[in-house]
């Protein structure tokens, strides 16, 4: 793959969370799994049409979120976000920007209708010589200006 010298690339190990538009920095995470969407067809044969078959989009369908990375100071920000959804959660909205190798953002999506699904800890092993894991798992309803009206 050919790049000029201008050209940012988007390390695989570096994401940047924040919930509605600031309002709370949930820190850097190591991975992000799930940014995909599925574009479903719809497809209607007419009656005279033979085998003909008239194809449309339909709706678009997303996975949902997994972040992980090393527990650290951040993870008192996502206990008070998980907090905030425990009981009568409301949807929200949440960044997911792409770093490069300045810590520059490369890329960007916005989630919109945001609701927690899951956290875990890795839980601890004395014996074991390797940071605690956290994972932070949510669904939405897309990134895409498909659902806005």
């Amino acid at each position: 793959m050919a790049f000029s010298e201008l050209t940012k690339i988007g390390l695989s190990n570096r994401f940047s969370v924040v919930v509605d538009d600031g309002r709370l920095d949930l820190g850097g995470w190591a991975t992000c799994n799930g940014l995909e969407v599925t574009f479903n067809l719809a497809e209607y044969r007419t009656g005279d049409g033979g085998n003909d078959r008239v194809m449309a989009i339909g709706h678009t369908q997303y996975q949902p979120i997994k972040l992980t990375r090393a527990v650290t100071g951040d993870t008192a920000k996502v206990t008070k976000f998980l907090g905030e959804h425990a009981f009568g959660s409301k949807a929200c909205t949440v960044k997911i920007s792409q770093m490069g190798d300045n810590n520059e953002v490369v890329t960007f999506w916005e989630f919109r209708g945001v609701l927690v699904t899951k956290w875990n800890h890795s839980g601890g092993d004395a014996s074991a010589s390797k940071p605690a894991i956290e994972t932070l798992e949510f669904q939405h309803n897309g990134f895409l200006a498909d659902g806005i009206k």
